[in-house]
């Protein structure tokens, strides 16, 4: 059980700011249940920051508890989402609807006094998930919508931002044109890396049946880096 004080665990939940970051070299992509995942070379936890985080081990009960008790945040400008909602409740996951000031996607720690995390805490300026359900769509973002987008981008203070494309052939799309605006494949390609350096994200393509999954495993293990380290 836990051996440091609770001021101590509440002093973490206010200061705690974690930046996920990863050494694999961005040209290595894994194809992983028709998810492809293109990462940054600085994408692998930050150690210190997830020690921050959590300043003192749980046992391996409390940790599952703590687990389990991931409950997702759902923008409240989110639309035609049912495919990832209904995963979420046919695999019994909690998930509220709140408007996040960037990214579709996150997840609160719900208090657990027991556990001595006495509010509700809210991981949302951590670490998001934009969801695009098509290359259109991020076209759009890229050109039209560009500055938007880039604002949003800014407003995650380098919180850690995963974009998640729902086409699991999508770079191959991308290069091969297949996609219904007049976006040129270079320039689309160009714009994917320089945003992925530029504001340190990562970028995935993946089949929508597979969504919901991939944004509960993002946060679950995410958080268990954390409690782990």
């Amino acid at each position: 059980m836990l051996k440091k004080s609770k001021n101590c665990l509440k002093k973490w939940l206010i200061d705690v700011r974690t930046d996920v970051k990863s050494n694999i070299n961005y040209y290595n992509c894994w194809h992983i249940k028709q998810v492809i995942f293109i990462a940054d070379d600085k994408s692998i936890a930050d150690r210190k920051g997830a020690k921050k985080l959590l300043p003192y081990r749980y046992s391996n009960s409390d940790q599952k508890e703590i687990l389990n008790s991931l409950k997702i945040l759902v923008d409240t400008r989110e639309k035609k989402n049912n495919h990832i909602t209904n995963y979420f409740n046919k695999k019994g996951i909690e998930f509220k609807n709140k408007k996040l000031n960037y990214g579709d996607y996150s997840f609160i720690l719900p208090a657990n006094k027991e556990l001595s995390i006495e509010r509700d805490i809210y991981f949302n300026n951590q670490i998001s998930i934009e969801r695009k359900a098509s290359l259109n769509e991020l076209s759009n973002n890229f050109t039209h919508d560009r500055s938007q987008f880039e604002n949003e981008l800014i407003r995650s203070n380098n919180g850690k931002i995963t974009l998640m494309i729902e086409n699991v052939n999508g770079y191959e799309n991308i290069l091969q044109h297949n996609y219904n605006t007049e976006y040129r494949p270079k320039s689309y390609i160009g714009t994917l890396h320089s945003f992925r350096h530029r504001y340190n994200i990562d970028v995935i393509f993946v089949d929508p049946k597979y969504s919901g999954n991939f944004i509960y495993y993002s946060f679950y293990y995410y958080l268990r880096e954390a409690i782990n380290n």
